[in-house]
This record gives C-alpha cells, sequence and structure tokens, in this order.
C-alpha cells in the first residue's frame, strides 16, 4: 500500500493536483461501473431477464454496485467540499453591514 501511496506522491505532488486526480479517478471509475454493471450483470435481452437474478448476487456484480455507489457518494461529497469552499472564499469580498437591533415593547398602548 505505502508504494501505491508513494507512487501517486511521485506523480502529484501538490495537493490541489491530488484533490483533480482523486476527483477524476473517482468519476471514471463510477463512470466505467455504472456501463459495465448493466452491461454485464443485468443486460437488456429475454436471457439477461431469465439470467439477473443469478447475475445480481454474483461478487463481481457486487463490486460494480459498490463502485457505482460510493462513487455517487465521494463525488457528491467533493461538490459539497467544493461549494463550501466557495461560499467561505466570497464571503470575505462581502462587506459587512452593522445592524442595530430595535427593542420592541410589548406592553406599549
Amino acid at each position: 500500500m505505502s508504494f501505491i501511496m508513494d507512487t501517486f506522491n511521485y506523480i502529484c505532488p501538490r495537493p490541489v493536483i491530488r484533490l483533480f486526480v482523486a476527483y477524476f479517478m473517482w468519476i471514471s471509475m463510477h463512470y466505467f461501473a455504472a456501463h459495465l454493471y448493466t452491461r454485464v450483470c443485468t443486460p437488456w435481452s429475454l436471457q439477461g431477464f431469465i439470467m439477473s437474478p443469478i447475475l445480481v448476487p454474483a461478487p463481481h456484480c457486487e463490486g460494480l454496485r459498490w463502485v457505482v455507489y460510493y462513487g455517487a457518494v465521494r463525488i457528491h461529497s467533493m461538490w459539497l467540499l467544493l461549494g463550501g469552499y466557495l461560499v467561505s472564499s466570497v464571503e470575505q469580498f462581502i462587506p459587512q453591514t452593522q445592524c442595530k437591533e430595535k427593542t420592541v415593547n410589548i406592553n406599549d398602548d
């Protein structure tokens, strides 16, 4: 495992580049797994319909479903992270207005 991480750190020395590479990898894996799942595990034919109860619980189909599901979760999380970063970056350019608090007396007639 350390060999893979060392190679990844050598190829992508900067943290921002690492984020883009990781994002691209998750998108690619999600895309290919989704298309491969429909082709391999649930083929669009009468034979595929009959074989789907046997193929769906197979290990390779479960692995593809795992990649599709967690790929979507990771992509969603990365969008939320990017949105939070952009909101916090833009927030510093918005001028702070001074608000005066109003006090309201309920017993005034």
